[in-house]
């Protein structure tokens, strides 16, 4: 039932956790998740069990992480395989993250494809995403809103430990 790929998550969110009796109670709730499953666990599957479970169980250290990691936002630029090619990373919180990938989807929406054109939707968004930065106030589109769905609880938003979501992903409160 477990694999190499079941690793990294078990890693990535389960070793960090600091308290090892938390760690040992986080690891045996995930493994006996996987063993109750009629069905194989996949790594992603697992993935996103194991950041509910820390987001509840290790709340405060799973903000402490965060906030680190705020420090961290910011753009990158690297160099792909492919001779001319490169990559802008984004580093950023999940709500900004998908604020931005729904409104660059929603322009590529609103171009249409026009008979003849090629690109595919990650392709139009790109193009919508260089006009919107190099050229800005040239477009013609009307502007894009945006809706994602947030989910906490009161005591989330009065400042307790309770994790929340947006768009069904885990965020720490």
């Amino acid at each position: 039932l477990l694999h190499a790929g079941h690793l990294w998550h078990l890693l990535d969110k389960v070793a960090p956790i600091a308290d090892d009796a938390r760690r040992a109670a986080v690891e045996a709730e995930l493994l006996a998740w996987m063993s109750r499953r009629a069905a194989v666990t996949t790594p992603a599957q697992l993935g996103d069990r194991a950041r509910r479970i820390v987001a509840v169980r290790d709340a405060r250290e799973a903000a402490r992480r965060l906030a680190r990691a705020l420090r961290e936002r910011g753009v990158y630029l690297r160099s792909e395989r492919a001779e001319g090619m490169a990559a802008l990373s984004v580093v950023c919180t999940l709500p900004e993250a998908r604020a931005l990938h729904r409104a660059l989807g929603a322009c590529a929406d609103a171009l249409g494809t026009e008979p003849g054109d090629a690109r595919s939707r990650g392709q139009r968004m790109v193009d919508c995403l260089l006009d919107l930065v190099l050229r800005p106030g040239e477009c013609e589109l009307p502007p894009v809103r945006v809706l994602l769905t947030v989910v906490a609880s009161i005591g989330t938003l009065l400042g307790g430990d309770a994790p929340g979501e947006v768009d069904g992903q885990v965020v720490p409160a």
